[in-house]
């Protein structure tokens, strides 16, 4: 069985097994990290803990569940990722069992290998939610966002691109689409942008929309060339 150290610390709470009764293994939640038995004792101290025979243990209370189930003899590992206990590994056999030096460094490396999975696994989870709600903010935004490149190409654009100027602009020098009389002040703001990494200017000036009449934007431009995640000029307007 797998437990896993719950949100604020103080509990752990089981998450998946293989072999064990479901209607026991449901109250297998929220336990005290601070409970006396030998997984908890494991999960707090980082050490496997090896159980001979469940029946004559004197170190902790024998578990409920082990009784419930006939469980005689378990093998306990916690599950550390980076020097932090997130969880334990349970190993049970319904036989009196002496576990060797070579099973204890088994367990205590495959609880590891699971604990970095499920680390894995849970940041794609949580990078996945993060896209899914920035994309959310940015589809159904009013404003719309621009990336441009230091050249002034466009890379990227939002969808609200499309109601205010008409059609897509990505692929296309911004300086090609706006007006004349706005051009030279335009290119002097964005000149001191790519002098001063993570600064941003504001302008107000004529953009062309796709039906080729003018429209007058008021733009916020940020310089986050240098963020490796981003790698652009963004453009706010």
């Amino acid at each position: 069985a797998v437990a896993l150290v719950d949100e604020g610390g103080d509990t752990y709470s089981g998450k998946a097994n293989i072999g064990w009764s479901p209607e026991i293994f449901s109250f297998a939640q929220h336990l005290p990290l601070n409970s006396d038995n030998g997984l908890s004792y494991a999960i707090r101290h980082q050490i496997v803990v090896a159980i001979t025979d469940e029946l004559n243990e004197t170190r902790w209370a024998v578990p409920p569940w082990a009784l419930q189930m006939g469980i005689r003899s378990s093998l306990l590992a916690p599950m550390i990722v980076g020097g932090k206990t997130v969880g334990g590994l349970v190993v049970n056999d319904c036989q009196v069992r002496k576990w060797s030096e070579g099973d204890q460094r088994l367990i205590a490396l495959i609880a590891n290998d699971t604990a970095e999975a499920i680390e894995r696994a849970t940041l794609v989870e949580q990078l996945g939610k993060n896209e899914r709600q920035f994309r959310a903010l940015i589809e159904h935004s009013a404003d719309a966002i621009a990336l441009i490149d230091s050249t002034g190409v466009i890379k990227y654009e939002s969808p609200s691109v499309r109601r205010i100027l008409g059609g897509v602009m990505i692929g296309q020098n911004a300086f090609d689409l706006i007006h004349p009389d706005d051009l030279s002040q335009s290119v002097e703001l964005f000149k001191q942008l790519l002098e001063a990494p993570k600064s941003s200017a504001m302008a107000q000036l004529r953009f062309r929309h796709s039906r080729g009449v003018w429209i007058w934007l008021e733009a916020t431009g940020t310089n986050l060339l240098d963020d490796p995640d981003v790698q652009a000029i963004v453009a706010n307007y």
